[in-house]
């Protein structure tokens, strides 16, 4: 009969991980990043005598030197490769049954409460092909592996505190960073809604007509505006009636004035001039 096979969702690595070690009686793991102090590490800490072979990698500082040090005479190996160390195999066995859980998580807190993680669960026999190459890879992991010695672990230690303070510092630059561009981008978004809001309020208050409105004077106009006007009852072609009353006036004083002259020269008009200056 071929092994089960079954997809983990989301928060389901985590469970069966707990529930594999608590029931298996024979634990191999190999992976590229282990961590201390996550809920499944506490679970096989309390199980050292269960692990048969651990194999971890040690390729960019990944591995907590706390998880080294407890670990250390635990069957552990440090894996080796021509390039990154990088398997996450965990198989559990119980009797004639076996268990395997292989997908992306490392041995970290992360990877089991906080990423975004696939794993796959196969359940069959312990002598199904399956199971026997992945005892057979995982003990080709541990016989290329390299032991841990007591100084390397204190080496390790410092490198790793010294990478993991370096770490914190540009983590922290980074949130600094973020929250200044959060920052940037919410001052945008309040000066463009700020505006789109005047010009919404403009758009729908009704504009006032202006009753009176001052016209542009200039000497041309003024002149044209004392005598002409607009065609009205008080116009006659659009000329002012002032206007035609003083040519009129104007008109009469040229016509009588020789008339004037003429009455002034006359004798009679002297003589009596002349005889009303007697008196």
């Amino acid at each position: 009969m071929p092994p089960k096979i079954r997809r983990l969702l989301p928060g389901e690595i985590k469970t069966e991980m707990l529930k594999l070690i608590e029931e298996a009686s024979e634990i191999r793991i190999a992976v590229a990043w282990a961590q201390a102090g996550h809920e499944v590490e506490n679970a096989l800490r309390k199980n050292p005598k269960k692990i048969k072979q651990l194999v971890v990698g040690m390729d960019f500082n990944g591995t907590d030197p706390a998880f080294l040090g407890f670990y250390h005479k635990s069957h552990l190996a440090l894996g080796r490769a021509t390039g990154t160390f990088h398997p996450k195999i965990y198989y559990f066995r119980n009797g004639k049954n076996a268990a395997c859980i292989e997908g992306s998580s490392n041995f970290t807190k992360s990877a089991f409460e906080r990423n975004a993680e696939s794993g796959t669960l196969i359940v069959g026999h312990v002598q199904d092909e399956f199971f026997r190459k992945t005892r057979f890879l995982i003990n080709e992991y541990a016989e290329n592996g390299a032991k841990l010695k007591p100084s390397e672990l204190v080496g390790y230690e410092t490198i790793a505190a010294a990478l993991k303070k370096q770490e914190k510092q540009q983590t922290k630059l980074a949130e600094k960073r973020r929250r200044q561009k959060e920052k940037e981008q919410k001052r945008k978004r309040k000066a463009a809604q700020k505006k789109f809001n005047t010009q919404a309020r403009k758009k729908q208050r009704p504009q006032k007509p202006k009753l009176f409105k001052k016209p542009k004077i200039t000497l041309p106009s003024l002149l044209f505006s004392l005598f002409f006007k607009k065609k009205s009852r008080k116009s006659f072609l659009g000329i002012r009636s002032k206007f035609l009353l003083l040519l009129a006036v104007l008109g009469a004083l040229f016509y009588f004035h020789p008339f004037l002259k003429d009455t002034q020269n006359h004798p009679d008009s002297r003589t009596h001039h002349h005889q009303a200056s007697l008196f």
